[in-house]
């Protein structure tokens, strides 16, 4: 209902003051995925990758300028060669604490 009343208000909006860090990073920081030697080169990477990270002349890299750090290429390779090795046991000790406690949503308005 506080939504719909905010939408009929015929004042304008003032600006949200909103919680966190500022400026929000953009795009992905890494860890990038790259493909190991396990790499079939089939190039279903490249075609579903959301930005064109993953060139159809270059499988195995990724352009660390597009990618926005989906893991859709991890996700969608048929011989899982695709990943960021190692590096995950370095993210999963980094996240861990931050999101070992449960967070409840909140409605900005």
């Amino acid at each position: 209902m506080d939504i719909i009343n905010k939408l009929n208000d015929t004042r304008s909006f003032e600006p949200l003051a909103l919680p966190g860090n500022r400026p929000y990073k953009q795009g992905c920081s890494g860890p990038y995925p790259t493909a190991n030697e396990g790499c079939a080169e089939c190039g279903v990477c490249a075609s579903e990758c959301p930005t064109g990270a993953v060139s159809p002349d270059n499988l195995k890299a990724v352009n660390q300028e597009l990618c926005i750090g989906c893991m859709r290429c991890v996700s969608v390779c048929p011989t899982q060669a695709r990943g960021i090795g190692e590096r995950l046991n370095f993210l999963n000790a980094h996240l861990k604490p931050l999101c070992s406690e449960r967070k409840e949503n909140e409605l900005f308005i």
